[in-house]
């Protein structure tokens, strides 16, 4: 039940955080730079993938190193997560890439919930994002334990492996 209740948790944060994302990057260009945005959500993605496969393949070696452990294969990279993400995202003023200057009133939290669910976009692309986010992380939890046991092969190899797979 743990492990199905910490998937659920993983799949409905992962389906409401990844929108955002996309839209957050879309908001830092204004007229005189749209013509960007094509190059910069091309590297946008690109860099997630590369990430992620770099994590999959680093984590396990630090992991397997005496000298460095989880604390550093766990630890270090969100710690840096943290401070780089301080140090450079700025959330932009609201309305910054239509040109609006106005300040309109703030929905509260349960208008906007409504207008969101009153979506049929948003909800399949809600329950699409969590599914995707539910199989994808259950099977990279399952997978290394099942090489281990099954085929014998060790952290490190299974890392290099399942960082080939997930970033291509």
């Amino acid at each position: 039940w743990v492990l199905a209740i910490g998937l659920i948790l993983i799949a409905a944060g992962a389906g409401g955080i990844k929108p955002c994302v996309s839209a957050n990057v879309g908001d830092q260009f204004g007229e005189s730079n749209r013509h960007l945005l094509e190059r910069v959500f091309g590297w946008f993605y690109f860099s997630i993938n590369l990430g992620s496969s770099f994590s999959i393949w680093l984590c396990p070696v630090l992991l397997r190193d005496p000298n460095w452990g989880p604390k550093y294969a766990f630890g270090l990279p969100g710690v840096l997560m943290a401070v780089i993400v301080r140090m450079t995202v700025k959330e932009p003023p609201r309305g910054l890439s239509e040109g609006v200057q106005t300040v309109q009133a703030q929905a509260t939290l349960k208008e906007v919930a409504i207008y969101l669910w009153s979506r049929p976009s948003f909800r399949h692309l809600t329950v699409a994002a969590g599914l995707h986010a539910f199989v994808s992380y259950g099977l990279l939890t399952w997978l290394p334990p099942f090489l281990i046991r099954s085929h014998q092969m060790g952290l490190a190899e299974i890392g290099t492996y399942l960082a080939l797979i997930t970033g291509v």
